[in-house]
């Protein structure tokens, strides 16, 4: 299931983020579902969740150019 929005992101300004605290305790209440991130992601941010809290990540900006 997609969790968002994780990070603040340009296709929703104004709006607040969950943060990685909120992120993390829905991720774990969303269990035994596997979660997709959403919401300012990217390489870089997806390496820093361990795959048992985040099963994959998805994007917008992250593949514009």
């Amino acid at each position: 299931m997609f969790l968002s929005p994780l990070r603040k992101t340009r296709s929703h300004p104004g709006e607040r983020a969950l943060g990685a605290t909120a992120f993390n305790r829905l991720a774990l209440l969303c269990r035994p579902a596997l979660v997709v991130a959403l919401g300012g992601m990217n390489r870089v941010e997806a390496a820093k969740w361990p795959r048992n809290i985040v099963h994959g990540w998805a994007a917008i900006d992250a593949f514009r150019r």
